[in-house]
């Protein structure tokens, strides 16, 4: 909640997407008495520069409202924010790939009290029984995403077209946290290399999708009680031509024990996907397990 008479500035600002400084200067905003750091310390932003549009915004009633116009990823981000309110932190989130990596971050959405809707399977009987032990629904692609807030897309990258194919005629926007990782099916390189990225061909298949690449750690560590390695999150550069979309996704990382990393525009996918590709070598060809990540490290003092 902003300081006395700021609140409009701030809600003005927003609309335009002007970038405020919190710590006094800019804008003629004084300093917010109280303000969600969620999106400064998720993205590893400094704390004196942050977008309002990454913000949730509080009305003088107290209730948590849209920041600026009523567009679904900057509203998710106001929800995440405001999980002290009943039902404000819920998003509901549809699942298409019901694999490993999809039934892993399901175990771990769901606790943080998200609604999961898993899809395609070959074995949808079993995929039943999977989700119920879960707290999960399970539904047809097209269901899953009409449900959604959030889609994540956790497909094998052979079937990847096929599964986008099964959404139909969709019509709202959606974010899709794109998942996936464009391996040959031996795992000894990429499908596509660094002149695109599967999740730009993600973008081509889904027109309707606000596509955020982020890939989880490996699955076998999204069905462990805990994410971290050793004492540390794993690093997941998040990219997206998106910023709010992007938040949304990094918090969902965030909740779920990983550490999210701002990476940029989704055209930067092209170099993320050969960094886990890295990771698969380690982890399979080269003996490290599957127990390893990346972190990024930053010397904040010497900017």
């Amino acid at each position: 909640m902003f300081a006395h008479g700021a609140g409009r500035h701030a809600e003005l600002a927003a609309r335009r997407g002007k970038i405020l400084r919190l710590d006094g200067g800019g804008e003629g905003l004084q300093r917010p008495q109280k303000i969600d750091r969620a999106a400064c310390a998720v993205f590893h932003f400094p704390p004196s520069l942050i977008t309002v549009s990454s913000l949730h915004s509080i009305d003088q009633g107290g209730r948590c409202a849209e920041n600026g116009r009523r567009d679904a990823s900057r509203y998710l981000v106001g929800r995440l924010s405001c999980k002290s309110r009943k039902g404000g932190g819920v998003v509901k989130i549809g699942i298409i790939g019901a694999g490993n990596v999809g039934t892993g971050l399901t175990r771990h959405l769901v606790p943080r009290g998200h609604s999961v809707m898993l899809s395609f399977s070959l074995d949808m009987a079993k995929l039943g029984e999977t989700a119920a032990a879960l707290g999960a629904s399970v539904g047809t692609v097209a269901e899953a995403v009409s449900f959604a807030d959030v889609v994540v897309l956790a497909t094998p990258w052979g079937v990847t077209p096929e599964a986008l194919a099964q959404a139909g005629n969709v019509t709202q926007k959606k974010i899709v946290w794109d998942c996936t990782n464009p391996l040959k099916p031996d795992m000894s390189g990429l499908e596509i290399g660094t002149h695109t990225s599967g999740a730009e061909e993600v973008a081509k298949l889904a027109p309707w999708a606000t596509v955020v690449k982020a890939i989880p750690p490996f699955a076998q560590t999204l069905h462990s009680p805990s994410l971290l390695i050793g004492a540390d999150r794993a690093a997941v550069f998040v990219c997206g031509d998106d910023g709010d979309a992007r938040a949304v996704v990094a918090k969902l990382l965030d909740e779920i024990g990983a550490a999210p990393v701002d990476a940029g525009p989704l055209r930067l996918a092209r170099f993320v996907e050969p960094a886990a590709m890295l990771l698969v070598q380690l982890a399979y060809k080269s003996g490290f397990g599957t127990r390893i990540g990346l972190s990024l490290l930053r010397d904040t003092a010497a900017r």
